[in-house]
């Protein structure tokens, strides 16, 4: 039987093959079925037609049903290069791809799967090799060569009849040499030293003294700024401006100093999960901070959230790994081996901070979580103050068992008790003097409340109520200008139509979070009462939720005390006269509620207390709310019960003392702390001052954003096509698993991720960096896609150069 075209040339390939060289499957194949194949043939197999896989051998050599698409050693029994000579309809790549072989590719295939179809792991995913060996370079070019590098780049100069060029001038090389490193050309002084410095080592006392100027740490600190997607303002819609610049200071002075890069990528990725982490180890942390960030109010915050984690992902995979991690958000790679799965396992790492998807459309506050930059004054003023808060806080919490306090409540229970107690509060707004449900202006007793018409009177718990519409403003104006420095509660009934999602009760701020309201706030969180003061939401405020929601369609009291300690432990729920079991949602308050200061006469959202309605959030729909009470003091529990019942206290009071419990006598003597001790009176003063001196102090400090780990780790899902509300398989942290594993002894946070990356034997980290810095210095990288590392970027053109490097 003849021999087909195809056996000859195959008989022939066989012949021959001993006498070439043997096919690179990284450096041949692999760029070939990249471009032309991995598209519909590639590790994405779950948006491809065909189950014949390129990208390893596995998938390579497996059995298609009774034929293979490679048969190692045998071409002609190999379905892929059937195709490669197919009829036109069926030849591959496919007419509709647009994509076609050329002779010399396909006998390449041909050539390497006749030598076995060997695969190999990708180049730059392979361990870096513990030495490289310097190559020898033509004798021709003994007096060319001049260092380890020379000798790789002569590398076959012979081959290609390539003569290296005549050496520059020293004026030339002077500037060329100046700019690449500085940015800025040689001053004429310099120049006429050099081009006069006879002495052997003249080129190294150039860059020796370039290397060791500030403009050369600016130089290399603008590259590194292009990386890190540095900017001084917040990008989106209003663009305003943002304070990063104290970030980008720490990078010049990490160049001046010359730290070690290993030290200086983890105090970036990690800075603050270092053992005993300072201002000085967190701040590199603003790296991961310097995406844009959203101030436009109609979004969805988890959206948002989830761009920001996602901004901070890729940037990880360009800047250290060289892998364009974003083509696996909605797919597996179609080119590398990235599965979407790891993808989000690598999200994890940096999802677990307490931020928002908006920022503050009302206030100047820094996106959470956020660092104080404090000087060494400040930092002294602080240290005083912190002193004199410390004193405050202990001379008034003992005040109780001091002696002559004991000594001045026994006088007072037996001579100077109140026959009714003293629970006068500055504001009182009640409906009840209404005889009508006609609106707008409902009665209040001092001042009077303003509402709108669309809310109704009805009737309420001993009188009449405010029923609320739900989207309709009804505030009480001027009243409760408190800071967090200043103790103050809230008295009110209130009636639910039902349980629902979330409610606003009362609140003082400009929006809900998704505007980073500033101030303080009460709502029913799935029926749960909840209380909140915040800075900036959600890094920044207290907030305490109650265990149980309140009944529907019933009348229940509530109270809210807050001491001013700015400490989840100061704020307080009652609920019918008894204290609420609650639970702590955040706990870090560590700057002002209050932008009085700056607010405009129409801003009612701000300048007064608002009912029921909150910009941008969810009303407290069809239900009723009376007779709410503001005090600008901490009530005590006894007072809580007295305005629930209107007799508790007021029975205790009447009591004769020798009939008084220990529990009782306990309760009267908070009373009397409260509101009667002279003594208690002046250390509430001096407690109020300390912590209005710190205070003020720290609001006066400004801040900057950066990374700071949630206490309760925020859950991680694969995302279906990456959009933010289609939770897949829930995943935890970890490195994708194309590299090398990372390490069980490890933590599965920044840090254990930073550890990885400047591990000595990772493939990625040192051969990005190398060829980022060649790239400064030559123009182009020895990888001339330095972003790019992967199966769809170039590989480098000397690659035992860039491992000798790396």
């Amino acid at each position: 039987m003849p021999l087909s075209f195809h056996q000859i040339v195959f008989a022939l390939l066989a012949a021959g093959a001993s006498l070439q060289a043997e096919v690179s499957f990284n450096r041949q194949i692999k760029p070939i079925i990249s471009d032309n194949c991995f598209k519909c043939h590639g590790p994405d197999a779950k948006n491809q037609d065909s189950e014949f896989r390129l990208d390893t051998a596995a998938h390579a050599y497996a059995d298609l049903g009774g034929y293979f698409g490679i048969v190692p050693g045998d071409p002609a029994k190999s379905e892929l290069v059937n195709r490669l000579h197919a009829p036109a309809d069926e030849r591959m790549p496919h007419q509709d791809s647009n994509l076609s072989l050329t002779l010399t590719e396909k006998n390449l295939l041909e050539q390497w799967i006749m030598e076995g179809a060997k695969f190999e792991p990708h180049w730059s995913l392979q361990p870096l090799p513990a030495t490289v060996t310097v190559p020898a370079s033509p004798p021709a070019l003994s007096t060319w060569v001049r260092n380890p590098i020379d000798h790789f780049i002569a590398t076959g100069f012979e081959t290609f009849a390539v003569a290296p060029a005549a050496e520059t001038s020293r004026a030339k090389w002077l500037r060329r040499v100046t700019f690449d490193l500085t940015g800025l050309p040689p001053t004429l002084a310099e120049i006429d030293a050099f081009v006069a410095d006879p002495h052997p080592t003249a080129y190294e006392t150039v860059v020796d003294r370039l290397l060791q100027s500030t403009a050369y740490a600016e130089r290399l600190t603008t590259e590194w700024l292009d990386v890190a997607r540095y900017s001084d303002s917040y990008g989106y819609q209003r663009d305003d401006e943002r304070l990063v610049w104290p970030w980008r200071d720490w990078v010049i002075a990490s160049f001046n100093s010359n730290r070690p890069y290993d030290e200086f990528i983890t105090l970036q990725v990690a800075g603050d999960l270092l053992p005993n982490a300072g201002p000085a180890e967190i701040l590199p942390t603003a790296f991961n901070r310097l995406h844009g960030h959203v101030k436009e109010g109609g979004i969805v915050l988890e959206e948002y959230r989830v761009e920001y984690v996602a901004d901070r992902t890729h940037t990880f995979g360009t800047a250290f790994l060289g892998l364009t991690m974003e083509c696996a958000r909605c797919h597996d790679h179609k080119y590398d081996p990235i599965p979407t799965r790891d993808y989000y396992s690598l999200t994890a790492f940096f999802a677990n901070i307490d931020e928002s998807g908006l920022i503050s459309f009302f206030t100047p506050a820094t996106p959470t979580p956020a660092m104080p930059l404090s000087t060494p004054e400040t930092d002294a003023q602080l240290e005083q103050a912190e002193a004199t808060l410390t004193t405050a806080t202990i001379v008034e919490q003992s005040l109780a068992h001091q002696p002559s306090v004991q000594s001045t409540f026994a006088e007072w229970l037996q001579f100077h008790r109140p026959r009714e107690p003293n629970l006068s509060a500055i504001a009182h707004l009640t409906f009840d003097s209404r005889q009508d449900d006609t609106l707008p202006n409902a009665v209040a007793s001092a001042p009077a409340a303003q509402t709108t018409a669309l809310n109704k009177l009805v009737e309420g718990k001993s009188g009449l109520a405010l029923e609320f519409e739900g989207d309709e403003v009804t505030f009480l104006p001027d009243v409760g200008h408190f800071r967090r420095e200043d103790p103050f509660s809230f008295s009110l009934w209130l009636r639910p139509h039902a349980i629902a999602p979330r409610e606003n009760i009362y609140s003082r701020g400009a929006g809900a979070d998704d505007a980073a309201s500033m101030g303080y706030e009460f709502l029913l969180i799935d029926g749960k009462p909840t209380a909140s003061l915040i800075h900036f939401w959600p890094g920044d405020a207290l907030r305490i939720q109650a265990l149980d929601p309140l009944p529907a369609q019933q009348w229940s009291h509530v109270v809210v005390t807050y001491d001013g300690s700015s400490r989840a432990a100061g704020l307080k729920l009652y609920l019918n006269g008894a204290p609420l079991a609650t639970r702590v949602v955040k706990d870090n308050l560590t700057r002002s509620i209050s932008d009085w200061n700056k607010l405009g006469k129409g801003d009612s959202h701000r300048n007064h207390i608002v009912f029921g309605q909150r910009y941008r959030d969810r009303g407290f729909v069809k239900g009723q709310l009376d007779e709410f009470l503001v005090f600008d003091r901490q009530l005590t529990a006894v007072e809580a019960r007295q305005l629930f019942d209107q007799a508790y206290l007021t029975t205790l009071l009447t009591k004769d003392r020798v009939a008084l419990t220990n529990l009782e006598s306990s309760q009267l003597l908070d009373y009397f702390l409260a509101t009667t001790s002279a003594e208690a009176f002046v250390a509430r003063l001096q407690l109020h001052a300390a912590r209005a001196q710190s205070n003020q102090l720290i609001d006066a400090l400004p801040a900057i954003s950066i990374m700071r780990e949630s206490v309760d780790p925020k859950p991680t899902y694969v995302l279906e096509r990456g959009a933010y509300d289609a939770h897949g398989a829930p995943v935890t942290a970890n490195t994708p698993s194309a590299l090398p594993p990372l390490p069980a002894d490890q933590p599965r946070n920044r840090l254990g991720l930073a550890r990885w990356l400047t591990a000595p034997d990772h493939p990625l980290t040192a051969r990005v960096t190398v060829n980022r810095y060649w790239q400064l210095i030559f123009g182009q990288g020895i990888v001339r896609t330095p972003e790019d590392f992967g199966s769809q970027g170039r590989p480098p053109t000397h690659p035992e150069l860039l491992d000798w490097l790396a």
